[in-house]
C-alpha cells in the first residue's frame, strides 16, 4: 500500500513538474533607452500651433426638463422639511475658483483617446516629470 501511494505521488509531483516545460519561451532583453530630447516650451508651443488637434465635439441627447407633478400639502402632515438651500450660515459665500490647469500650465495635452486619462506627476529639485497613460514629458524647472 505504501509503495502505491509513493508511485502515485511520484508520479503527480513528475506530472507537474513537466507541465512547466511546455510553457511559453519569453526572450528577455536587457538593455537602456538611446531616444533622449531636449525642447524649449517656444518649441513646443509653435509645434501646437502648427499642428492643430481636431477634437469632436462631444453628443448630448436631448431630454426635455422633467417637469415634477405639482400638489399641495398640509404642513401638519409634513413629519421633517429641510431647510431651504442658502440659509446654512456656514456657507459665507462663494470662494474664487482657481485656474484650470490646461489654461496656465503646459503640461501633456489629452487628446480624448484613452478613457479615462490616467494622470500623474512628480516634482523634484530641477525637474517636473508629467505622465498621461503612455506619454511622458520631463521638463526642467
Amino acid at each position: 500500500m505504501k509503495l502505491f501511494k509513493f508511485t502515485h505521488l511520484a508520479l503527480l509531483i513528475f506530472i507537474l513538474f513537466s507541465t512547466s516545460a511546455f510553457g511559453q519561451n519569453n526572450n528577455i532583453y536587457k538593455g537602456k533607452s538611446t531616444f533622449s530630447t531636449k525642447i524649449s516650451f517656444k518649441e513646443i508651443e509653435a509645434w501646437d500651433k502648427a499642428h492643430p488637434v481636431n477634437v469632436a465635439e462631444k453628443k448630448r441627447p436631448n431630454k426635455e426638463v422633467f417637469e415634477y407633478p405639482e400638489f399641495s400639502l398640509e404642513k401638519k402632515k409634513i413629519l421633517y422639511l429641510e431647510e431651504k438651500s442658502g440659509t446654512n450660515p456656514v456657507y459665507k459665500g462663494a470662494k474664487d475658483p482657481s485656474p484650470l490647469p490646461d489654461l496656465d500650465f503646459l503640461g501633456l495635452d489629452d487628446n480624448g483617446n484613452s478613457i479615462p486619462p490616467d494622470v500623474n506627476g512628480a516634482a523634484g529639485p530641477e525637474h517636473l516629470m508629467v505622465t498621461l497613460n503612455t506619454e511622458t514629458r520631463i521638463m526642467d524647472k
